[in-house]
């Protein structure tokens, strides 16, 4: 076939060289291969099912004890938490705290 002696032609010379390209293009399309089995036979469905079942949970949560300190904590983690993550957040949290109680 074309796609066998195209590539037979690609790689004889780099492994007759030795080349690591060979072994690197070998090694990606065997992770790519074992991820994507992976995903299909065992993890999709089971990932599918947690987070049907953790919107379920929440949607209880909210109905029975509304969002407001939800969205305090939110928020908290929606600011630029990453710039100095401790210190920041703790900011945050305080700040957020006294605007709950403040009304």
């Amino acid at each position: 076939s074309t796609t066998r002696i195209t590539e037979g032609n690609y790689y004889k010379p780099l492994i007759r060289a030795g080349s690591v390209k060979p072994l690197w293009h070998l090694m990606l399309f065997t992770s790519g291969v074992m991820y994507t089995t992976n995903w299909l036979c065992l993890k999709g469905d089971k990932i599918k099912h947690a987070r049907h079942e953790k919107e379920v949970a929440l949607a209880e949560y909210y109905k029975n004890h509304g969002r407001k300190l939800l969205q305090a904590f939110d928020s908290c983690w929606k600011c630029k938490a990453s710039l100095a993550p401790h210190a920041l957040h703790l900011w945050c949290h305080v700040h957020h705290q006294l605007a709950l109680s403040q009304g």
